[in-house]
């Protein structure tokens, strides 16, 4: 596990070290997030889109699913006009948005997968979705946050997790050194042009390589049965030179692809 910061180039120097309230910064600032509950517009956000795509086609219709750390619920709204779905998150003003959307088959809840007090009484899940949180957890938060998932559901349930943050060599160059090279040249070009602009750094979270991951799983008495892999331009598209120039399928061929941005990980409890 190491840490993942953002640099990025604003007219205030205001850095956030907070990984959680950048994320959530991050969430509330986006202006135009109600859009994206229109299909042609949800295309649009490839992570989520193809996350859809994956969990529609393996996801029982006929049974209840639970989503946790939802955010904006994108995925899980669109999903829930083909299964019954329940979208939570631990932030109480996405629950409050998600009040006033009125669908048969979704419903909103507040839940912390890390606090003991956020229960849902005995009720048991046949299919249960993280959806990307592992990046905001340090190595202690992800083990209670498994032991805790093992309440939502039993030795017959399905827990698909949705991991973007796979760490690796080239990744972590990408990370520390690219970007950040790459906002430098910009605040320099913005500079001779009159504009300044101070160069900030933000928590984003954590970063693991693929087997980190899946240790902290097995760890935890959780028993892997696949491995989903796609999007593997993503990580190299982060760099503004490689979309201007349309590298990333190049790159992604030349790395073999070997650094997908999106992991969803099917996993049962281990029945020993």
């Amino acid at each position: 596990m190491r840490n993942w910061y953002d640099y990025i180039l604003k007219k205030e120097k205001k850095e956030n070290l907070n990984r959680l309230n950048y994320t959530n910064s991050t969430l509330l600032g986006f202006k135009d997030f109600k859009k994206y509950y229109e299909k042609k517009f949800f295309k649009n956000l490839e992570h989520a889109y193809t996350s859809y795509v994956y969990l529609k086609k393996n996801l029982n219709k006929k049974q209840k699913t639970f989503f946790i750390g939802s955010g904006w619920g994108y995925l899980e709204f669109f999903l829930s006009n083909s299964l019954k779905v329940f979208a939570s998150d631990y932030n109480q003003k996405y629950v409050d948005f998600f009040k006033k959307k009125r669908k048969k088959n979704f419903r909103y809840k507040k839940y912390n997968i890390l606090s003991s007090k956020s229960k849902l009484g005995n009720i048991k899940f046949s299919q249960v979705v993280i959806n990307n949180i592992e990046y905001l957890l340090n190595d202690k938060q992800m083990n209670v946050s498994l032991q805790n998932l093992k309440k939502l559901g039993n030795k017959n349930t399905n827990f698909f997790y949705i991991f973007r943050s796979r760490d690796s060599l080239v990744v972590t160059i990408i990370d520390n050194y690219l970007t950040y090279l790459e906002a430098r040249i910009i605040q320099i070009i913005k500079f001779i042009r009159g504009e300044k602009l101070n160069l900030t750094k933000s928590h984003h979270g954590f970063r693991r390589y693929k087997n980190e991951f899946l240790n902290h799983l097995k760890k935890n008495n959780f028993k892997i049965i696949s491995i989903y892999e796609d999007m593997y331009q993503a990580e190299y598209n982060r760099l503004g030179v490689v979309r201007k120039l349309k590298l990333g399928k190049i790159l992604s061929i030349l790395f073999f692809k070997s650094h997908p941005y999106l992991n969803i990980v099917k996993f049962k409890i281990n029945n020993l």
